[in-house]
């Protein structure tokens, strides 16, 4: 008996879900239409500024070049080049590491 309930379960939901599909089936399908328009875009317009706006624009994009420029200036003058050692040119080198050679060889 406890077999049996879930057999007849199953085969109650099987047959409905056979029914579903037959009345799906008798459903006439909807037509299936695909139309393609092209519709142009309105060209994006924005209002010019007036002068005064751009003027002031102008200005300020001016002033701000002119503080960069200084600010440069300033920095270059503050930051000084090292100056170059002297005693590591290639001869200063050269002239030690071939004395320290003949030193080597001497106390052999």
């Amino acid at each position: 008996m406890k077999r049996a309930v879930p057999l007849v379960v199953g085969s109650l939901l099987v047959g409905l879900g056979g029914w579903g599909a037959v009345a799906r089936a008798q459903q006439p399908m909807p037509a299936l239409r695909l139309e393609l328009a092209v519709t142009p875009l309105a060209p994006a317009i924005t209002p010019s500024p007036s002068p005064e706006v751009i003027q002031r624009d102008t200005e300020e994009a001016i002033a701000l070049i002119q503080q960069r420029q200084r600010d440069e200036e300033i920095l270059r003058e503050t930051i000084r080049r090292p100056d170059p050692r002297p005693h590591l040119h290639y001869d200063v080198v050269n002239g030690i590491q071939s004395r320290n050679i003949q030193d080597a060889l001497r106390r052999r």
